[in-house]
């Protein structure tokens, strides 16, 4: 993302106080790829809309991920998150949780700038899904896990926020059909991100007891799983193969699998 994006980020996580360090500690971190705001311009891009008008939308889905990744350390203890000591580990449990909490209500905050009532209700919805997912992955015995399981929990981990990422794109345009198909394309290129990211983590999720679908199948298999989801996602997108940023979009979908695009 340019720096016109990350300043504009900035300025919904204000406050000089432990609270507002805490909240800006992860958000703010060199190694953050800014992947699912990318995503909600690159869709923006597709239906010909303003870089600068999704920029709300955009900032919000940054600051729900970034939210739901303060809690997560917290649930698994984790003592470092992109190259840097974790929020809980410089701040404390009880910190850490309050500033995951304000970046989520943050996220919820920049979408009543978004001229939909239907946006904050997506959002609300989405992280209902993310939650759920997470209660799943927590409760399910790996020795007891199965394909549909593990599936479901990447779909509401990943692709539940990159479906709302093409949704947001579509109420920018004003266009309800195309919020539906970016936001089923956007949840299969969620799906294929989280899948090669537990292909990458195979090893650490095993210590770990995190069931994941290269645990249950062959890595072969796999990748077929994540080639599928890539192809739906495309799939979504054939009334607007004829526009400018199409292929723009469908490489970028590509590149957040970290597979190689097919030859049209």
């Amino acid at each position: 993302m340019d720096a016109a994006f990350d300043d504009f980020l900035a300025g919904h996580v204000a406050g000089d106080g432990t609270l507002g360090r805490a909240a800006r500690h992860l958000l703010n971190a060199p190694k953050a790829k800014r992947v699912r705001p990318k995503f909600v311009l690159a869709c923006g891009r597709l239906l010909g809309v303003a870089e600068k008008e999704l920029f709300e939308s955009a900032a919000a889905v940054e600051l729900m991920h970034t939210g739901s990744l303060l809690h997560d350390d917290i649930i698994d203890e984790a003592s470092e998150r992109r190259a840097r000591p974790s929020v809980n580990t410089l701040y404390g449990n009880t910190m850490a949780l309050l500033a995951g909490d304000q970046l989520l209500s943050r996220s919820l905050l920049a979408l009543t700038m978004v001229k939909s009532g239907d946006a904050t209700k997506q959002a609300a919805l989405t992280f209902i899904e993310l939650t759920e997912a997470v209660a799943l992955e927590d409760e399910l015995n790996p020795a007891e896990a199965t394909r549909a399981n593990v599936i479901k929990i990447a779909d509401g981990k990943t692709g539940a926020l990159f479906g709302l990422c093409g949704y947001l794109a579509g109420l920018a345009a004003k266009d309800p059909v195309a919020a539906k198909r970016l936001m089923k394309a956007g949840r299969m290129a969620g799906r294929a991100f989280q899948i090669r990211d537990d292909i990458d983590d195979l090893a650490e999720d095993i210590a770990n007891s995190v069931p994941t679908l290269p645990q249950l199948v062959s890595r072969e298999e796999a990748e077929n799983v994540i080639t599928d989801a890539l192809q739906a996602a495309v799939a979504q997108l054939k009334p607007y193969t004829v526009r400018p940023s199409y292929q723009g979009l469908v490489e970028n979908m590509y590149l957040l699998a970290r597979t190689p695009k097919p030859n049209d």
